[in-house]
């Protein structure tokens, strides 16, 4: 009695089992058809992988805390006086920063450096579409 219960359960159980599958064969075809860059699970699974490397590098390399550098340093990398900076920094032309207080010194970050630099970019004959 108990025997023939549980094949009777078993061959449903394996029944349904065939009509899933058969389903889902049946799914994966329409949506071949709808879809034709379905990819498989690996595939899908390094692109997701190398993407979120791609995209954790990226904001790594946005926070990361750049260190400032002082008066001195900044005319030396423009090969021009502390002065002649400083007129530049009144101007508007280049970015400088400062701690609260009178005597505080300036302090300049490279990023802003290099900003400044590319904004006088000289045209050469190269960029000139004729």
């Amino acid at each position: 009695m108990w025997t023939g219960f549980i094949v009777s359960k078993v061959g449903n159980f394996a029944w349904l089992c065939n009509l899933i599958v058969k389903q889902k064969q049946q799914t994966m075809e329409q949506a071949t058809n709808k879809y034709p860059f379905i990819v498989d699970e690996q595939q899908l699974k390094a692109t997701i992988n190398f993407a979120v490397q791609n995209a954790v590098k990226d904001i790594l390399l946005k926070t990361k805390i750049e260190k400032p550098v002082q008066l001195k340093e900044a005319s030396e990398f423009f090969s021009m006086s502390p002065k002649s900076l400083m007129k530049r920094v009144y101007s508007g032309e280049i970015n400088a920063y400062r701690l609260e207080g009178k005597r505080s010194p300036y302090y300049f970050k490279k990023t802003d450096i290099m900003k400044a630099l590319e904004k006088g970019k000289v045209i050469s004959l190269q960029d000139i579409d004729f």
